[in-house]
This record gives structure tokens, C-alpha cells and sequence, in this order.
């Protein structure tokens, strides 16, 4: 009798993360028919929890194989941040052309760079300084990229994750699970509750999907867990 729970345990198992590792899969869908992307996201099935493959982003290939578009990048290069856990960098620069709204992290830097354990797609970040004594920035990320970070570091950490929206911000529609809302203020950085979905298993249960318009284009953020990962996957 023991036997057979155990391989009904299994069986529910395998069936729940099949099906997150399909839900996961949606915004392609929510890129190609925006319109729809709400309905689109009750229909992925969320209601089965499980893990995820980290790698669902960009699959395994590197940064400089990963889709994006070409960035406008300044003049000012600062140069690279290197990653704690391995041999990706994240580009760092003063000045970026930020047309859409964009994957934000406020914190401390050193924190960050702790926190994040491989990278995918264009990985360039604009940097700017809150408080210099503190070593506190602003990592605005405008491309293509998918970030996965140590979920024990970066849920106990101060980081801020948000949207960093230029010129007048835009209301950021969300959804997880069945639930649906708007997010966001007047101020150009709108912070999200990841952290907190994260450290309390609701990102294990369901992801969370978010759409945000900008002037030329849209953005989606999307943000998952497993038990040891955190993945935040951006595309315009």
C-alpha cells in the first residue's frame, strides 16, 4: 500500500511540473497577441504547482546567442559587473536609450551582483546612483534578457524589483493564477511584490505575468520560482 501512494505521489508529481513547464511557455503567446494575453494565461493551466526548467527563457545558450534587438547604447561605458556564481557579466553603462518600460533593481550593488547566479539574452544595464556612502543603484535592464537569481540570497536581501517606466508611467496589468489587477502610481518606478510572492511559495504555485505599454512598443515580466532559483524573464 506504501508502495502505491508513493507512485501515486510521484505520478501527481511529474504531472504538476509538466504542466508549469507548459504555463511557462505563454509569453511567446502574450508577445504575439497582446490583446489576448489574459485569456491566453487561464488557459496555461496555473492551477497545478511544480518546478520549473531555469533555463525556460533562452534554453542553454549563451548571452550572445540569445534573441533581443540592438540597444542604442551611450557613450559612457563603466564597464562590466562580474557575476559571484560564474562567468557571465552584466554590461553596465550612464546612459541608455530606455524608450519601454523596463525590468528595474534597486539595492545594493554588491548584493546584486551576490544574488544572481547566470544570465541569458542582452544582458546591459543602465546604472545610477541613489546613495553613494551606501553603494545603492538602479539597474534598468531595456532588453531581451532573463536573470536568475539565488532565491534564499535575493528574498532575504533589501532589493527593490520593479518596472522602470520613462517619461509618464503606465499602468502595469498583472496576473497570477486567476487573479488579474492593475499595479503601478505616477512615480517612474513601480515596485512589485516578487519578493514577497517568492518567499512565500506563491511563485512556486503559479507565475506571475505582467504587461506593461510603452510608447513604441510593450513589455512583458514574467517571474517563476523553483526551490532554489528565482528567474525574472523580460521581452519587448
Amino acid at each position: 500500500m506504501e508502495h502505491l501512494d508513493n507512485s501515486r505521489k510521484e505520478a501527481v508529481g511529474s504531472t504538476a511540473r509538466e504542466a508549469s513547464r507548459r504555463s511557462l511557455e505563454a509569453p511567446q503567446q502574450v508577445s504575439r497577441a497582446q490583446s489576448t494575453w489574459l485569456s491566453g494565461l487561464v488557459v496555461a493551466g496555473f492551477a497545478l504547482a511544480g518546478a520549473f526548467d531555469p533555463a525556460f527563457g533562452f534554453g542553454d545558450r549563451k548571452p550572445d546567442d540569445a534573441p533581443g534587438h540592438q540597444l542604442n547604447v551611450g557613450d559612457e561605458t563603466i564597464g562590466t559587473l562580474p557575476i559571484l556564481h560564474g562567468s557571465d557579466v552584466i554590461e553596465l553603462h550612464r546612459h541608455l536609450a530606455i524608450e519601454q518600460p523596463s525590468l528595474c533593481l534597486e539595492g545594493n550593488l554588491d548584493t546584486i551582483r551576490n544574488s544572481i547566479v547566470f544570465t541569458r539574452g542582452d544582458v546591459i544595464a543602465q546604472i545610477e546612483t541613489i546613495d553613494a556612502r551606501a553603494g545603492s543603484v538602479r539597474l534598468v535592464f531595456p532588453g531581451n534578457v532573463q536573470l536568475a537569481f539565488d532565491r534564499l540570497m535575493i528574498e532575504s536581501s533589501a532589493v527593490r524589483v520593479g518596472v522602470w517606466s520613462p517619461g509618464r508611467p503606465s499602468g502595469l496589468e498583472i496576473a497570477w493564477s486567476s487573479r488579474r489587477g492593475l499595479v503601478g502610481g505616477s512615480a517612474p518606478f513601480s515596485e512589485l511584490p516578487i519578493l514577497t510572492m517568492s518567499h512565500s511559495g506563491a511563485l512556486s504555485y503559479a507565475p506571475l505575468f505582467l504587461l506593461a505599454h510603452g510608447s513604441t512598443s510593450s513589455t512583458t515580466l514574467v517571474a517563476a520560482t523553483d526551490p532554489d532559483f528565482l528567474i525574472l524573464r523580460q521581452t519587448h
